[in-house]
């Protein structure tokens, strides 16, 4: 096949069956030139290589359209594809997009490619954003800039390549020369609120000190390379997969999916004990009628994540026998969006919780927190401190507690309702919860405590005596 030279969308002639882009005429021909041209780039005319969104922006088509030139370019032998299905592009254009540090001037994300695949990422599930899409970006840019490697380049490299890259950035990363962002440390911030609690509410100073400690521990652990590896490779994945370079499911070694330290806090949980004194402390501090009292409980009763504890309504339909009065509610989980729509039903039981919800839906509310003026992120915030005074009012010196304030009550919810079955209606309190495998849910949030265990065995003894 003889080589063809394509010039710029300027040079071309206009021939059959014209058309119109930013309106002048252009042939079909020409289209499908000029479509083959910008996705190969030209060193000469400093024209970037681009991407299949990028190339319909700049001539005003659908990726459809475009999809369907290039390949009709590969049919005229303007182009070809790998064994893969992937447009092959000389490596002389590749080469023109030398590396160049990614940083607030110089964002990852006007690239082409990332650009391409960040929409993907912001409309992934059913037209809804992939909730880590931010960290999975910023993960790309941490190998990029710590290899000195373009995006482009990333997807000519075959796998080998690529795991030998990522040897080579957890070296460096163990080293601590990993061109990382760095993070805010967010663990003084916690403790002056710690604090603060604790001389406010007159609790006991010695419980600070141990909450310390263990805040340390933890802040060591959290900061294990593997679990950074592990998001940054995850990232990686992510945009590598999005044009066809993957790894098959359950893959070992260095592009491993195996989350490390995980289901570490299916025992968080209180007991019936703290429960009672919890609820006859938010009563005395803040009320019946109050967020703090609605936040606490009906998080544990629904199981919710945070953000769909945020949104709630205080809408439900009654349900009523002989004895009971159930409050059934909906909560939107947007991690789940793809199932559903993300919609979970909740079952409100204490019948203080259900007078709590009447109390401010009697006097107009909508959402079960009153405080509708301010934002989502101010509500958790300044509930946040409600809980943090909750658990050192309870003498909960576990920092998960501390660490994910608002999330520990999924995991108390958890316990809540097994408990209430003896921890043998696991299928139930998945349904109740919104956990797509009871799997995840035993190991991750419902853990059975050490006196079930030890009730077990004691009950077997008997029965082999």
């Amino acid at each position: 096949m003889s080589h063809q030279v394509l010039t710029p969308p300027q040079e071309y002639k206009v021939k059959r069956q014209r058309q119109r882009i930013n309106g002048k005429k252009i042939s079909k021909e020409d289209l499908i030139k000029q479509a083959i041209y910008f996705l190969k780039g030209d060193e000469v005319k400093h024209q970037e290589a681009l991407g299949v969104t990028a190339i319909g922006k700049k001539m005003n088509r659908t990726p459809k359209q475009i999809y369907r030139y290039l390949d009709q370019g590969v049919v005229d032998g303007l182009l070809t594809k790998d064994e893969n299905g992937k447009y092959v592009i000389p490596q002389q254009a590749t080469d023109a997009a030398n590396y160049k540090r990614f940083e607030s001037n110089h964002p990852i994300t006007k690239d082409s490619l990332v650009d391409e695949w960040k929409t993907d990422l912001l409309t992934r599930k059913g037209g809804q954003k992939v909730e880590s899409y931010g960290t999975r970006i910023s993960s790309l840019e941490t190998v990029c800039n710590t290899m000195h490697k373009t995006p482009r380049q990333l997807l000519e490299m075959n796998q080998k390549e690529i795991e030998s890259m990522m040897k080579d950035f957890a070296f460096l990363l163990k080293e601590g020369k990993a061109d990382i962002r760095p993070m805010a440390d967010r663990i003084p911030t916690l403790l002056d609120k710690i604090e603060a609690i604790t001389q406010q509410r007159n609790f006991n100073p010695e419980l600070l000190e141990i909450i310390k400690t263990k805040l340390d521990d933890w802040k060591r652990g959290n900061e294990d390379k593997a679990k950074t590896l592990y998001i940054i490779v995850q990232g990686l994945r992510d945009y590598l997969g999005f044009y066809g370079i993957t790894w098959a499911r359950g893959k070992g070694g260095i592009m491993s999916q195996k989350v490390p330290g995980h289901a570490q806090y299916g025992d968080v949980r209180l007991t019936d004990d703290d429960l009672e004194r919890a609820n006859s402390y938010i009563i005395s501090r803040w009320g019946l009628d109050s967020d703090a009292y609605r936040w606490f409980w009906i998080g544990i009763e629904s199981c919710a994540r945070v953000s769909a504890l945020n949104g709630m309504t205080l809408e439900y339909v009654k349900h009523e026998t002989t004895t009971t009065t159930t409050y059934i509610m909906d909560a939107i989980e947007t991690k789940t969006r793809q199932i559903r729509g993300g919609k979970w039903t909740k079952y409100i039981t204490r019948p203080q919780t259900q007078e709590s919800i009447d109390l401010l839906k009697n006097r107009g509310g909508f959402k079960i927190c009153d405080t509708q003026i301010k934002k989502k992120t101010e509500i958790e915030a300044d509930l946040s401190l409600a809980m943090i005074e909750i658990y050192l009012y309870l003498g909960k010196t576990h920092h998960y507690f501390y660490t994910h304030t608002n999330h520990v009550m999924r995991h108390i919810g958890a316990h809540y309702w097994l408990a209430k079955g003896n921890y043998q209606n696991h299928v139930i309190v998945a349904k109740i919860g919104g956990w797509n495998t009871i799997d995840e849910m035993i190991k991750s949030y419902g853990e059975l405590p050490p006196e079930k265990v030890i009730e077990a065995v004691e009950n077997m003894g008997v029965a082999t005596a």
